[in-house]
């Protein structure tokens, strides 16, 4: 009963998070093949959902220099980056549907921020799953 209700309530906190802050994502499964290519998977359908985008600036150590007798670099230099993720709802989506790494994102509403590959999901216990990108051609 009470587990009944805290699902209700997760699912309609989920329709609102989307209802406000979404925006349009679609989700094509791509296949990998052992030559590197990629194709579009038969198998699964290609899915538009409502996410929440977020883009957050994050630094990273880039080694340079030479290595020591301790093995280590005698230089790390920080260079900028960002952090691209998405959050979508997994209610309703089929389990063989669920995205998966190396599926191909694309923001319809947004184009001009191209196009991106999932590098891993993350699961919650609320029903979402954050879906960390990189950008493809950047």
């Amino acid at each position: 009963m009470i587990t009944d209700r805290f699902d209700r309530m997760i699912s309609n906190l989920n329709k609102t998070v989307d209802r406000q802050f979404g925006t349009g994502v679609r989700i094509t499964p791509m296949k990998s093949f052992p030559n590197g290519r990629e194709n579009q998977d038969p198998t699964r359908a290609v899915m538009i959902l409502s996410g929440v985008l977020q883009i957050a600036p994050e630094d990273d150590t880039l080694q340079l220099g030479s290595r020591s007798n301790g093995g280590r670099n005698d230089l790390n230099t920080i260079i900028p980056g960002t952090m691209w993720t998405v959050s979508i709802a997994t209610e309703g989506i089929d389990k063989l549907n669920m995205p998966r790494q190396k599926d191909r994102v694309e923001f319809p509403s947004k184009a001009e921020l191209g196009v991106f590959r999932i590098a891993h999901v993350q699961y919650d216990d609320g029903k979402r799953a954050t879906l960390i990108l990189t950008k493809i051609g950047a």
